[in-house]
């Protein structure tokens, strides 16, 4: 009898599939050859791309106001997947459209509504800053805006506290001192030259929680959130955007063993994502979760979404 071995009986592609996906790699065209070729559309996942982009071109085509939609499933369900296919449907990746499935092949007039009223995709893993959701959805933006080639719109008061805090070191030489010594990442006038050519948000924070006192320090560097979309959905629309669709992840890993105060702020600014009162584009939020937030966190959030994730639900599950 003739002895088998596992590589006989099953074959191993060359090429593996990528086991963990995250929804920045619409911006990496490897990442999106690796999604074009490994992605699945299943009958359901089908129904629900198809619901989204027509919602998602109407409402570029025609102004009418997005939605909040989660994107339910388990750890390892494709929540990721499934938004970063999304994206790269709306940001018009040819190999995407192209792709040979029926549901692709039925969206082709909204395709052209996409190319005629362009969407700006914003992916956002709710993980990368840690401690602030705000500061990472408009981070977030101006990378964006940034690798697309555009200019970055101002949300921060990065600029006001560096230049303050350079008006009194120059008549103090104390205010260097005491950056120095207590900041861990700004310890030399090279770093901070550095920084505040790279990171201007992240040195006015260490300016601010080493320098400055009182009213000053406990001030925000960023703009409210409402007030955030309403400027950046300005600045999108003098670009030629007609639509905001955020897809965020991860974020009930970003929200477990949050303090009160944190999860609080966290979920306020989820709900006023969609204010759309000043937004002078439509917005969408695209937000995945492995669990209930009622589960992660309580009654507290029924009240501060309220304006949230009512009106559609998607499921994404392999």
């Amino acid at each position: 009898m003739n002895s088998l071995n596992i590589k006989d009986v099953i074959e191993i592609p060359e090429v593996k599939p990528n086991l963990v996906v995250k929804v920045g790699e619409i911006n990496s065209e490897q990442k999106r050859q690796a999604h074009v070729r490994d992605y699945v559309i299943t009958d359901s996942i089908a129904k629900e791309l198809e619901s989204l982009v027509k919602s998602i071109a109407d409402s570029a085509q025609s102004g009418f106001e997005g939605l909040g939609i989660w994107v339910d499933g388990s750890f390892g369900s494709g929540k990721s997947h499934f938004s970063t296919y999304l994206g790269m449907l709306l940001t018009n990746d040819q190999a995407t459209w192209e792709k040979e499935y029926s549901v692709i092949q039925q969206l082709a007039d909204y395709r052209a509504i996409l190319e005629k009223y362009p969407v700006f995709v914003l992916p956002v893993n709710a993980l990368d800053v840690p401690d602030s959701l705000k500061r990472n959805i408009f981070t977030s933006v101006n990378k964006q805006l940034e690798l697309l080639g555009h200019e970055a719109v101002e949300l921060s008061s990065a600029k006001q506290i560096i230049q303050t805090f350079e008006e009194n070191a120059e008549s103090e030489t104390a205010f260097w001192n005491l950056l120095f010594g207590r900041s861990l990442t700004v310890t030399s006038k090279e770093e901070y030259s550095g920084a505040k050519e790279n990171d201007p948000d992240s040195l006015a924070l260490e300016i601010r929680e080493h320098v400055f006192r009182g009213a000053q320090r406990a001030m925000d560097l960023y703009e409210e959130m409402a007030e955030g979309i309403r400027k950046i959905t300005a600045h999108l629309k003098t670009l030629g955007f007609y639509a905001l669709v955020i897809l965020l992840d991860e974020i009930t890993l970003f929200l477990q063993g949050k303090g009160e105060e944190t999860t609080s702020r966290s979920l306020a600014e989820l709900n006023r994502l969609l204010e759309h009162e000043n937004a002078a584009i439509p917005v969408w939020a695209i937000v995945s979760r492995h669990i209930a937030l009622e589960d992660l966190v309580g009654t507290q959030w029924k009240i501060l979404m309220s304006r949230f994730f009512w009106k559609y639900m998607l499921k994404a599950r392999r």
